[in-house]
């Protein structure tokens, strides 16, 4: 028979097993990917041969930012198609007159090209599966050396089970803040947050700010009304206005606008931010409450002058150490 001590309150059989690890890296090695991840449901998927029109519209409808690409050819995974990708896409191919005509023009171009062709447009996120009883650290080390956003996991069979964020990461270590040694460290002390921030302002209109995140390879932008931060721009927004047919047009707009169209989908009312003196627990917090990719980092809340952001990326890389 279990002794009552077998089942602590709020905590599972897996945390308890991992109260054993002394180090960060102890963890990290002794942690299995299948510890971590959220298995699929259902995956969604498409195909190589699919056209951009239905990836973008699986994107919005299930309200994910990248999907897997299945070559029925070649019977194998061959990367992901993610908002970046389409955000690039547009830019690079549709003219002002075939935005201001809306989602039919996006239609009529895109449903001729297929995923495969502009997969990896952005230079994300090559299709590198990990193996789901590989250790944590595996994936982790795979996020970081390649600057990936996400980790295909497979089973023993070969096949996809799930995608390894870099949102999950962040959180099981803030499960176990204590093992690592940087969680009492300021930003400021870590020398994250201070390499400046690549912004636009309220007046620009959207597709140019679309624009300079494709020219600049970033996937967000500070958005600022004089010399304060107000806003952020990210791809995830493109999803935000959905499939209304003024989703195209409003890339006209100036972003005040846009943004404000987007307000409701998924974004945070207010731009969170952090400070140089915050510390990384603080941090931490931040992105998993908000449930966000970046921080932006200002000189102080009065003032509200950028200094720099904080990226998921940056965090991956902190805990590769």
């Amino acid at each position: 028979a279990m002794s009552s001590s077998d089942y602590v309150v709020g905590v599972s059989p897996q945390q308890k097993a991992t109260k054993v690890y002394a180090t960060a890296s102890e963890l990290l090695y002794g942690t299995k990917i299948k510890d971590v991840m959220v298995p699929f449901t259902k995956l969604i998927e498409t195909t190589a041969s699919a056209s951009v029109t239905a990836a973008f519209r699986l994107l919005i409808q299930n309200r994910i930012l990248s999907l897997p690409i299945y070559d029925e050819r070649r019977q194998k995974y061959v990367g992901f198609i993610d908002m970046v990708d389409i955000v690039h896409h547009c830019v690079n191919s549709l003219s002002e007159e075939e935005l201001a005509s809306g989602f039919e023009a996006f239609q009529a171009k895109f449903d001729k090209v297929t995923t495969k062709e502009i997969s990896g447009l952005s230079g994300r996120d090559p299709f590198e599966p990990v193996e789901m009883s590989a250790p944590l650290k595996a994936a982790i080390s795979l996020l970081s050396n390649w600057d990936l956003h996400r980790v295909p996991i497979v089973d023993g069979g070969g096949d996809l089970v799930s995608l390894l964020t870099q949102s999950r990461v962040c959180r099981f270590v803030e499960a176990h803040l204590s093992k690592f040694p940087a969680a009492e460290k300021t930003l400021a002390e870590l020398g994250l947050g201070s390499q400046g921030v690549i912004s636009v302002n309220l007046t620009d209109t959207t597709l140019s700010a679309f624009k300079l995140m494709k020219d600049k390879h970033v996937s967000a932008l500070g958005v600022m009304d004089a010399n304060r931060l107000v806003n952020v721009l990210s791809a995830t927004d493109l999803r935000a206005v959905g499939f209304s047919g003024n989703l195209f047009p409003s890339l006209l707009q100036p972003l005040a606008d846009y943004l404000e169209l987007a307000k409701g989908a998924s974004k945070p009312e207010q731009v969170v931010v952090a400070v140089p003196g915050n510390t990384l627990i603080e941090v931490l917090v931040m992105f998993s409450e908000h449930n966000i990719h970046r921080v932006y980092v200002v000189e102080s809340l009065e003032t509200m002058s950028p200094v720099g952001v904080v990226s998921l990326t940056d965090l991956v890389k902190l805990f590769d150490e």
